[in-house]
């Protein structure tokens, strides 16, 4: 997996490569200006294309101010910059003294209109104020809807590269180089309606360093791989194990008929449908290879070697549920909590104590994750990598924390982004996807936290096939989703 930085962490990073490396700061602006002059060639071939240089008084903008320059050095003969800045780094300070003689446009109202690209060096990593009022009116054109193509460099201004979420207002760019390393913001919360496009470029900054213990990672499709579980020749359906899935009230039945759909996509051998009431209507509606059975309480008494449980999609959250979920919390079973078992453990804040074991997902959506930790949901959304290592604290337990930049925590484990997915997930249904996606795998022997960032990954990946296949986000049904892990696992097999 690759390492995910906060900003204190790049800090440390430049501070360990020019201290300890001996690379001049000087030297690593220009690495970062000659990939962003490059990205702006490429799109733009024609040199007399009207370009916008927006810098900063920190070494951001020092790094614009170096593209600049470089672009106006091959020819590109139309470029302005406006410097907002009353102080400028030692670094800054020398690149615009190196812009001296050339021909390019200092000013203080940019003409936006006529711009057809945008070098954005406004503000890096180390921005941790709210954009004043002032600053977000002057930028309104690149917080909005825009016409001109933005380059962001490392971070697109205004966006919190801890937390992905914009301080007051943040420019929306169509490409984000990153300079040296991921920034672990760039992967959740409100960034991906920000950074565009993401590169990540190499500017000799190392990936670790003494003392320095990455606290996120990014996972990836190399580290999907890696996870997948395996299928021998000789194997067989219980080879491949048994998920329980736990048959919800008559009103959302199809919950749990979803969910077992996927758990026979993820790989699962056998699947049996459980509930307390009569399951005939249900029974109807269920593809022919699910299996069905009324139980009681003890509803674990049959689970042997191989067996895990699915509890929640579309469960109902009446008092009467408690008694199931204590059940399954009290046995070792492998288990996933999902949506109205998540509320029935919120309301009864005494069964937390049996969450802390191994095996068990539980994976909260925000308003989920706000009552889980009595706060509101813009709390939880304002810092997704904080609200996911508080889950895990409370709970002892892996946590799914679901949303743009699905977020995996566990005890002892470091915080896990996600990236896969698009708005195809927006739709009913998808949640329960996941769930047997992740049942799926529990039932196949795929540790918790394993099972957890594997199941994001084809979950997100299934619906981007899905797109890709439709033309179209807006059309997808949970359903359909489901149908396209196969497409995933035939990826990832290769």
């Amino acid at each position: 997996m690759k390492p995910l930085f906060s900003a204190a962490e790049m800090r440390a990073a430049d501070a360990y490569t020019t201290e300890e490396l001996h690379v001049l700061p000087l030297a690593l602006m220009e690495r970062a200006a000659k990939h962003v002059a490059e990205a702006v060639q490429k799109a733009f071939p024609d040199k007399k294309a009207k370009g916008l240089i927006l810098a900063g008084g920190g070494n951001n903008g020092g790094d614009a101010l170096a593209v600049a320059r470089l672009l106006c050095e091959a020819g590109y003969a139309a470029i302005e910059i406006h410097l907002y800045a009353s102080h400028l780094t030692p670094e800054t300070t020398a690149q615009k003294q190196k812009l001296q003689g050339l021909e390019v446009e200092w000013v203080d109202k940019p003409k936006w209109d006529s711009c057809a690209w945008v070098v954005d060096g406004l503000f890096g990593t180390g921005l941790s104020r709210p954009l004043d009022d002032t600053l977000l009116h002057f930028l309104a054109p690149l917080t909005s809807e825009h016409k001109a193509k933005v380059f962001s460099i490392d971070v697109p201004s205004g966006l919190d590269a801890d937390t992905g979420q914009p301080l007051g207002g943040a420019i929306r760019a169509d490409v984000t180089i990153v300079i040296g390393q991921w920034k672990q913001g760039l992967f959740t919360g409100a960034a991906a309606d920000y950074v565009g496009e993401l590169r990540l470029v190499d500017i000799g900054i190392p990936d670790s360093f003494p003392n320095h213990t990455p606290s996120a990672y990014l996972f990836d499709a190399e580290e999907a791989k890696r996870l997948l579980p395996v299928r021998r020749p000789t194997g067989h359906k219980g080879t491949f194990g048994h998920l329980y899935v736990w048959g919800g009230t008559e009103q959302t039945e199809g919950a749990a008929a979803l969910a077992c759909v996927a758990g026979f996509r993820t790989g699962t051998g056998v699947i049996t449908l459980i509930s307390d009431r009569n399951l005939d209507g249900l029974r109807r509606r269920l593809p022919m290879e699910v299996m069905s059975k009324e139980v009681g309480t003890d509803f674990l008494s049959e689970a042997k070697a191989g067996s895990a449980f699915v509890l929640g999609p579309g469960m109902g959250t009446t008092s009467d549920r408690r008694p199931f979920i204590e059940s399954a919390l009290s046995n070792s079973a492998p288990l996933v909590l999902d949506a109205d078992a998540l509320t029935v453990l919120a309301d009864h804040k005494d069964l937390i104590p049996l969450c802390a074991r191994d095996h068990l997902i539980l994976t909260p959506h925000p308003k989920e994750a706000s009552r889980l930790l009595g706060k509101s949901v813009e709390a939880i959304e304002a810092d997704r990598f904080a609200a996911c290592e508080k889950l895990v604290q409370r709970f002892g337990a892996t946590i799914l924390l679901k949303g743009k930049g699905t977020l995996i925590g566990a005890p002892t484990f470091p915080i896990v982004a996600v990236s896969q997915g698009n708005t195809a997930l927006s739709k009913g249904g998808t949640g329960d996807i996941l769930s047997g996606i992740l049942g799926g795998l529990l039932a196949q022997g795929v540790q918790a936290f394993d099972a957890a960032c594997l199941g994001a990954f084809i979950h997100g990946r299934a619906a981007e096939i899905l797109a890709k296949r439709m033309g179209t986000e807006r059309s997808a049904m949970a359903s359909e989703i489901a149908d396209c892990i196969p497409a995933v696992w035939s990826e990832l097999e290769k």
